[in-house]
């Protein structure tokens, strides 16, 4: 009886001196798992090429993937018609028209 008081008390000390530290435990793991992101987005960001867009280039737009009859398989294409680039509005953001002049905003 005694030891299984003892190890109660003990195990209720061990158990609130938990509680005391998982603040710093989880600023711990926090603080980890940042460095952790920065790293892999280092990592990544080394494998991207940044490419400028200028007025009048050829480029290719990615088709929708919203396939709700499942006739798309997976050899339909990846890309639509050749666009050329008209404005640019921002970066990353531009008004395009097809190459008989049609354009597509």
């Amino acid at each position: 009886f005694r030891s299984n008081t003892l190890k109660k008390k003990i195990t209720k000390e061990i158990l609130r001196a938990n509680l005391n530290l998982i603040d710093e435990w989880r600023a711990a793991t926090h603080k980890c798992s940042l460095k952790y992101k920065k790293f892999v987005t280092k990592l990544y960001n080394r494998r991207v090429y940044l490419r400028r867009v200028r007025m009048g280039d050829l480029v290719l737009r990615k088709t929708k993937v919203n396939n709700p009859t499942r006739t798309r398989g997976k050899l339909a294409p990846n890309w639509e018609i050749i666009y050329r680039v008209i404005d640019i509005v921002q970066d990353g953001t531009y008004h395009l028209a097809t190459l008989d002049g049609d354009n597509y905003r």
